[in-house]
């Protein structure tokens, strides 16, 4: 009889537990005024990492130490705090992909780590055969959880090695490492994504970590050194776009399918099918073969035991031109670039202020987006930091205009910019208008403060100067105020987060209204990570991150529940199809490695 009562129990207090939730679920805000369901529909959101913040087994798997170990590991860090362990996705990506996938997030951008993948991170150095290992058990992880990868290349974690070699990102030799480094993953990965960004955040990377030296390395440069970690990471930028857009592919030399898409299909089989015939439309099987219409099922037929795995559309290749075959003929995949900028709002209506608004976005975002839309620096740049800004080559410039398939925005806050009468070069911002009232709540970061409409106003600007073949939204969030020191039960009441994302995407929805193309949009971030200087004391994610759990325990936050059921849940597909080959299978257990100790 006890026994039958304790069986009861159990019964009623899961049935609370699922009304409680229901309950929750039901009295999360409607979707965004702005945002119908037929364009929520239509429109692709996920989720964004990046692999220092939440990767962790920084000594693990051959991997050598980056800037950002070094810079941690001196005690730079607020609580000094580091990334060797951060939220140990390097062990718990399957759990992570689960959560995703159950919280029907289809998309998610995350990035390499260089010297995981290049330990010695130069050109010519081995590739690291365990490196290569557990990103492809990554990315097969995500394809078979539905999960559309998006890849980024640098996300400020350069090798020390090139550090101490040539002083990074200053270093000319940078650039022909950066692309060999990019060459390394097309070659290993492009079968499964066809999403890359070069570099996120270039603003950060030449500002924070080579000209004022706050970020690592934390060597200052003052301005002579932001320019030149600029103009060798557009080149580097430029190289590679080229390497993926027109580098004939030595590898395609006789090829079978397998070469040019990782399948197993041996080219002589299929008789004079083109790629276009093999990989278009809609899916037909004939034996153990999987192929797309229009090739008919009696085609397929004449290719009797052949297997193929994912063929993407290679439109009117014939197979004796594989020898010139491409990384992006062979993904039909993009390569962008994820820039970060905050909007500037005239603080009057002075010209001068009117005058510091336009060159503020020239000299923060148009210093990177200028060179690759129309091939070279604003002209307000040039003028005002003329000592110090190198300038393009002809042909430098000719290979930058052009060089980006879509063109990525980190955006998150907006200010009110202040001119000078007397200095056309002097900008400043402020967060109050002239009547002393904030622009805006403000975040737990100092830098952020919620301003919707700004974000309208931004992607409107960048519409109309670059008209973008696309824009993809690469990262969007807020850190709450005092999460850190809140229990797990009261920092998943983030009614701040949730507020944030509502308010931005509804003006977002505005601005795709309104013709601005956006097709993509990634939150930031999937989880609660390690925040740079700030180490674990701001908290970003949906997800919360229990960091004093052995386990680092996932919660949901309301913020999540939020954008799942008005966003994720309905957003588009992932266009991942079944599993593609390459590397390891999808596996449920993690990589054998130490238990994660305690988080610092």
């Amino acid at each position: 009889m006890a026994h039958r009562r304790l069986q009861l129990a159990a019964v009623l207090a899961l049935a609370a537990f699922a009304v409680a939730q229901a309950r929750q679920i039901s009295h999360l805000p409607d979707a965004p005024a702005m945002c119908p369901l037929e364009m929520r529909k239509n429109t692709r959101w996920g989720v964004a990492t990046a692999s220092y913040q939440v990767e962790g087994g920084w000594n693990l798997g051959g991997r050598t130490p980056s800037v950002w170990d070094t810079f941690s590991h001196a005690g730079f860090i607020k609580n000094n705090d580091t990334g060797d362990v951060a939220c140990d996705m390097y062990h718990k990506y399957p759990q992570d992909f689960k959560l995703m996938r159950e919280l029907g997030i289809k998309h998610y951008r995350f990035s390499f780590s260089w010297n995981r993948i290049l330990p010695q991170g130069g050109k010519g150095t081995p590739v690291n055969p365990e490196g290569i290992a557990f990103y492809n058990s990554l990315i097969n992880e995500m394809i078979a959880n539905n999960i559309r990868p998006y890849a980024t290349i640098f996300h400020w974690d350069l090798p020390q090695v090139l550090q101490d070699k040539y002083q990074g990102l200053i270093g000319e030799e940078f650039i022909a490492d950066f692309v060999n480094y990019a060459n390394v993953l097309f070659e290993n990965f492009g079968d499964r994504i066809r999403d890359w960004m070069t570099f996120n955040e270039p603003w950060v990377t030449c500002v924070l970590q080579y000209g004022q030296g706050v970020f690592a390395p934390g060597i200052p440069m003052g301005d002579e050194g932001m320019y030149k970690c600029g103009h060798n990471l557009l080149k580097a930028h430029a190289k590679t776009y080229e390497l993926y857009h027109k580098a004939p592919q030595a590898k395609l030399d006789n090829a079978t399918f397998a070469d040019a898409a990782r399948g197993k299909v041996p080219q002589a089989k299929l008789d004079n099918a083109t790629f276009a015939d093999a990989a278009r439309g809609k899916v037909g099987i004939a034996h153990n073969i999987e192929y797309l219409e229009p090739l008919t099922h009696a085609a397929a037929l004449k290719a009797n035991n052949v297997t193929c795995y994912f063929l993407l559309e290679f439109l009117q290749v014939p197979q004796a031109k594989l020898d010139n075959v491409t990384f992006a003929d062979a993904a039909r995949g993009k390569v962008g670039i994820a820039l970060n900028i905050e909007y500037l709002e005239p603080l009057t209506e002075a010209k001068e202020d009117v005058a510091a608004a336009n060159y503020g976005l020239e000299k923060n975002l148009g210093w990177f987006a200028d060179p690759l839309f129309f091939g070279d620096y604003p002209a307000s740049l040039k003028s005002c930091a003329k000592d110090v800004l190198p300038s393009f080559t002809a042909e430098e410039s000719k290979l930058l205009k052009g060089s980006l398939d879509f063109l990525g925005i980190n955006f998150y806050t907006g200010k009110f910019a202040k001119g000078s009468t007397t200095d056309k070069c002097s900008v400043e911002t402020r967060e109050q208008d002239v009547n002393g009232k904030d622009i805006g709540p403000l975040a737990e970061s100092s830098w952020l403060r919620v301003v919707p409409w700004s974000f309208y106003k931004l992607l409107k600007y960048v519409q109309s100067r670059y008209d973008p073949k696309q824009i993809i939204i690469t990262e969007n969030g807020v850190s709450a105020p005092k999460e850190d020191s809140m229990s797990v039960q009261q920092a998943i009441r983030d009614d701040f987060r949730v507020n944030y994302y509502k308010g931005y995407l509804d003006y977002l929805c505005k601005a795709i209204s309104e013709g601005v193309k956006v097709n993509t949009y990634f939150a930031w971030s999937f989880m609660d990570n390690f925040e740079w200087r700030e180490g674990y004391s701001q908290r970003f994610g949906i997800n919360h991150v229990d960091f004093d759990s052995p386990e680092l325990t996932r919660t949901t936050k309301d913020s999540g529940k939020f954008l799942s059921k008005h966003f994720f849940r309905v957003g588009r597909g992932g266009g991942v199809g079944a599993r593609r080959p390459g590397g390891r299978q999808p596996t449920k257990e993690t990589p054998k490695a130490a238990k994660p100790a305690k988080q610092q």
